[in-house]
């Protein structure tokens, strides 16, 4: 993913995410993103990971500085790998048809 893309990407989680009661993870979704899209040759499974991860590591932090669960670790954790998966699957299939202005509608999106 370039940076034209990787851009959108760190917008567009925010933007969804500050519409929820996740909103004080955004900050650990866009560092997962940004740390996760420079690993050249990881896979997507391998990036996501990543960023789970990271995010994940802000939430427990969060908690522990606060000292009681204010964010439930198993709902971001599915909320972040759902919300990553979405985003970049959205902008993949942008840049798709992007560079293919032939390509028909029902084209997967790549990664």
């Amino acid at each position: 993913m370039n940076l034209k893309w990787l851009r959108l990407v760190e917008q567009f989680a925010p933007l969804i995410l500050a519409a929820t009661p996740l909103a004080p993870i955004v900050p650990f979704v866009i560092v997962g993103i940004s740390t996760a899209e420079k690993i050249k040759g990881a896979t997507g499974a391998e990036k996501l990971a990543l960023a789970t991860q990271i995010v994940n590591a802000g939430v427990a932090a969060t908690n522990a500085q606060a000292g009681t669960e204010k964010i439930n670790p198993t709902l971001v954790n599915q909320a972040v790998t759902y919300g990553i998966n979405a985003v970049v699957s959205s902008v993949n299939l942008v840049h798709s048809f992007q560079t293919d202005p032939a390509a028909p509608a029902t084209q997967t999106p790549t990664k």
